[in-house]
C-alpha cells in the first residue's frame, strides 16, 4: 500500500508478486493487484495525454499562437499534481513554449525599429533614422537587415548633400 500511494507501482506490483510467492496467494494479494493495475492505467493514461497536450503546446507555439499553446500547458499542469513524474516532461515543453515567444517578441520589436526607421527614410529625416538605427545596433547588435537600412541612410544623406550643393 505505501509503494502504491507513492507512485512506485512497479515496485509495488513487484512487492505483491513477491509476497504471493513467499507467502501463497492471500485474499489481499488479488485486491492490491487490481489496485496496481488501475493506478497504472490511470498514470499511463494521464501520460498519453500530457504528451498529446505538450505536443499541441509546441505545435502551436510554432505557429505562433501561444494564447493556445499556454492553454494546453495550463491542461497540461491540472494533470501533473496526479502524477508528478510528469512534471520534467511538462517544465521542458514550457521552456522550450517561453523560448519561442520571446523569439517571438523580439522580433516583432526589431520589425518595427526597422519600420520606423524605414519610415524616417521616407520623411527624408537622416538625423533621426542614424538614431534609430544606432540605438537598434546597440540593442539588437548588428544584422544584414539594420546594415542595409544603414546603407540606405547612408544614400539617402549622399542624396541631400547633393541636392544642397546643387542649389548653391
Amino acid at each position: 500500500n505505501r509503494l502504491l500511494s507513492a507512485g512506485r507501482l512497479e515496485s509495488a506490483l513487484g512487492a505483491v508478486d513477491a509476497a504471493v510467492g513467499e507467502f501463497g496467494d492471500f485474499e489481499e494479494a488479488s485486491d492490491l493487484r487490481h489496485a496496481v493495475e488501475e493506478a497504472t492505467a490511470a498514470r499511463d493514461s494521464a501520460l498519453e495525454k500530457v504528451q498529446e497536450l505538450l505536443e499541441a503546446a509546441l505545435g502551436h507555439a510554432c505557429g505562433d499562437a501561444f494564447s493556445k499553446a499556454n492553454d494546453a500547458l495550463e491542461e497540461a499542469r491540472s494533470l501533473e499534481p496526479d502524477h508528478p513524474e510528469l512534471a520534467e516532461m511538462i517544465s521542458q515543453t514550457e521552456s522550450e513554449v517561453h523560448r519561442r515567444i520571446e523569439a517571438y517578441r523580439r522580433q516583432m520589436t526589431i520589425d518595427n525599429v526597422i519600420q520606423s526607421i524605414e519610415k524616417q527614410l521616407e520623411k527624408k529625416s537622416v538625423e533621426e533614422a542614424h538614431r534609430e538605427l544606432g540605438v537598434a545596433r546597440r540593442l539588437y547588435g548588428s544584422s544584414d537587415v539594420l546594415d542595409g537600412l544603414g546603407a540606405k541612410i547612408d544614400a539617402l544623406e549622399r542624396e541631400l548633400r547633393s541636392k544642397e550643393i546643387d542649389k548653391l
